[in-house]
């Protein structure tokens, strides 16, 4: 991107913490907020669209078993299609992301 491009930076958040409150959400909101002020540093704004994946639990058991992607879980695919940067936390058990987070990801 040059600096010449005025338009918003579009960063999507991708949260698979399933907590309330997520240490791994307020993890990935202040990476969000130091990717706001870097970009701001540039002289450029950021539009950060936050996804947590808790919200999409029904629709991605129907795309892992048919592969049929609901209305919720094709929105979220078309915003990262349309993202410029994406932020992707999870927590990690086991020394592994969460099967949340794996399995999002193996849908897409």
């Amino acid at each position: 991107m040059t600096t010449t491009d005025k338009r918003p930076f579009r960063v999507v958040v991708v949260n698979a913490g399933v907590s309330d409150p997520s240490s791994t959400k307020m993890l990935a909101d202040r990476l969000a907020l130091r990717t706001e002020a870097a970009a701001q540093r540039d002289g450029r704004t950021v539009e950060t669209l936050n996804l947590d994946l808790r919200e999409l639990l029904p629709e991605l058991g129907a795309a892992l078993a048919s592969g049929h992607l609901g209305p919720k879980f094709t929105k979220a695919v078309e915003a990262l299609k349309s993202s410029d940067g994406i932020i992707a936390a999870a927590p990690v058990y086991k020394a592994g992301a969460s099967g949340l987070f794996t399995s999002f990801f193996q849908v897409l």
